[in-house]
């Protein structure tokens, strides 16, 4: 998947940002994945290669990137679809809904 110079950037920017912060997970604070949360707030579909009229039938899981201290991953969840209720013990999730 390519991406254009201004989606590279900004998702590189995300991970480095998730690098750092993440990097000492025992002192993890609200304000600290501030950060993350803001260059979240910027992407766009087009930013992880995906067209703006995309359309689906079933929940689809995109791996992004893995590191030992945290992943990105999209998930594509088509109108009317759920993802069942679940937790995530001792982890951080943050989410973005980028369309739909």
């Amino acid at each position: 998947m390519l991406l254009k110079s201004e989606s590279q950037h900004l998702m590189f920017t995300l991970v480095d940002a998730c690098r750092r912060i993440f990097a000492n997970c025992n002192d993890l604070t609200p304000d600290k994945v501030t950060e993350i949360r803001e260059i979240m707030r910027q992407v766009r579909p087009s930013d992880v290669g995906l067209p703006e009229n995309l359309s689906l039938s079933n929940i689809e899981y995109i791996h992004v990137l893995e590191e030992p201290e945290f992943n990105i991953a999209i998930f594509l969840i088509p109108k009317g679809k759920r993802l069942p209720l679940h937790d995530h013990p001792r982890m951080c999730v943050l989410s973005k809904v980028i369309f739909g």
